[in-house]
């Protein structure tokens, strides 16, 4: 897949702000120290990685495995499911979760702008 969108600076930012916002919900999982919750925050720190690798680690393998990553449709709609993981387990969660769907959607809607359709 060769979309040049899926390096842009504000590519980037989004990557980094779901990251922190899923990095903030894992630690927070953590401390409530059941083994669902701790099961779900290692999930998500394996899912930090990956959208992070998928982010600054491009390879060909790596694309072909997970090519939805590299459109902006596809990373919308992942951070919209992992959202919705998040709603329900308290009121931090539920606020990421809420903050992460958005992030998504802002993916998603950013992506059929002009200035993503024809870079310079």
């Amino acid at each position: 897949m060769d979309e040049s969108s899926s390096r842009s600076p504000r590519s980037i930012i989004t990557s980094l702000v779901v990251a922190v916002l899923l990095t903030i919900s894992a630690i927070d999982l953590f401390v409530l120290k059941s083994t669902l919750s701790v099961f779900h925050g290692i999930f998500f720190l394996l899912n930090i990685a990956l959208i992070l690798f998928s982010e600054f680690f491009p390879s060909d393998i790596f694309e072909k495995s997970t090519g939805f990553l590299y459109s902006n449709i596809g990373k919308g709609i992942y951070c919209i499911l992992l959202g919705m993981l998040l709603l329900g387990w308290n009121t931090l969660n539920t606020v990421i979760g809420v903050m992460t769907i958005v992030a998504g959607v802002v993916i998603i809607v950013l992506g059929f702008t002009a200035l993503s359709i024809y870079p310079n």
